[in-house]
């Protein structure tokens, strides 16, 4: 290939509006809400709006209180 020049504003052009169309068509991430159950208590790491980390604990209670 002797005498092959690269045009390079339009390759940098290309480049561009590749990355670009990229960006554009990036699907957003699904957000999955898992809720605790008796299963999984203890053993996920919950994380509120502030980024605050909590995790359940499970108490057991045998009878409901009487009013």
């Amino acid at each position: 290939m002797v005498g092959f020049k690269i045009h390079w504003g339009a390759f940098f052009f290309a480049l561009a509006l590749g990355m670009l169309y990229v960006y554009i068509r990036v699907p957003l991430p699904k957000i999955v809400i898992k809720y605790p159950t008796p299963d999984n208590v203890g053993k996920v790491v919950y994380k509120d709006e502030v980024d605050n980390c909590y995790v359940y604990q499970a108490t057991k209670q045998d009878s409901c209180p009487k009013k």
